[in-house]
């Protein structure tokens, strides 16, 4: 996910597109949900803003797939507060369907709802490349419109469909590492049992400052669950690959 400072979207004009596959919904009911203690950040945390939760989970049902995101970030300075008043989430049209499900400010203890269905917006995702080609890609953008020093920004949201290029079948790479210092990350697959499964897991880049679960399975009923997860407790970045598919 790409992150622009509001102050910049202020002054620069863009493009609103009017997109139907957009939804706001409550997360799926198989979400595993992850409850958060007070998290301190540690004192080299650069950009004013530190990750406390990246949490993936998948839940793979015949051809269809669905996504589910939620991330976690304390606000520790303004520079963090101007980043961290507006979310970005991109996706492809051609297949896949948004859901968002909420975005919150914590402060003091106190959940205050600041997603707005009505003031979301939806543009072209920029251009990663120099020669700035168009790969059909949309960004949902989210303001948050009251984010002070000391927030935490609690949001989620769901990507549901499939690469139809994969023909049915499911393929992806798990990255335990994000863009900025975060201390838990995880994923979470879920998929029929009896569908067979193949994996592989490589680790690089590891510090002894992580503390990294190796992936487990369990079966309740007809589906099965692969977890992978990381807690940190600095800001050295190490990263687990796993490729998964079926």
């Amino acid at each position: 996910m790409r992150t622009v400072l509001l102050t910049l979207l202020l002054l620069v004009p863009y493009t609103a597109i009017a997109a139907e596959n957009v939804e706001v919904r409550p997360a799926p009911a198989w979400v595993d949900h992850v409850d958060l203690g007070n998290e301190k950040p540690p004192d080299d945390v650069r950009n004013g803003i530190w990750g406390v939760l990246m949490d993936h989970q998948v839940k793979v049902d015949g051809s269809h797939v669905t996504e589910y995101f939620r991330s976690v970030r304390r606000v520790l300075s303004n520079q963090g507060v101007q980043d961290a008043s507006q979310l970005s989430i991109d996706f492809d049209p051609s297949y896949e369907t948004l859901i968002v499900h909420d975005a919150e400010v914590v402060r003091d203890g106190k959940r205050m709802p600041e997603l707005n269905a009505g003031e979301m917006r939806v543009i072209e995702k920029e251009s990663e490349s120099d020669d700035r080609i168009y790969d059909g890609q949309l960004t949902a953008l989210i303001f948050l419109k009251d984010v002070r020093p000391g927030d935490r920004i609690d949001y989620s949201y769901s990507l549901e469909g499939a690469n139809p290029l994969l023909g049915g079948k499911y393929a992806d790479e798990y990255e335990m590492s994000t863009s900025r210092p975060t201390k838990h990350l995880r994923h979470r697959l879920l998929w029929p049992a009896a569908r067979p499964l193949q994996y592989r897991a490589t680790v690089r880049g590891r510090s002894r400052a992580s503390s990294i679960t190796a992936p487990m399975m369990s079966t309740p009923g007809s589906v099965m669950t692969h977890r992978s997860s990381m807690t940190k407790t600095s800001n050295r970045r190490g990263s687990i690959h796993s490729t998964t598919y079926s």
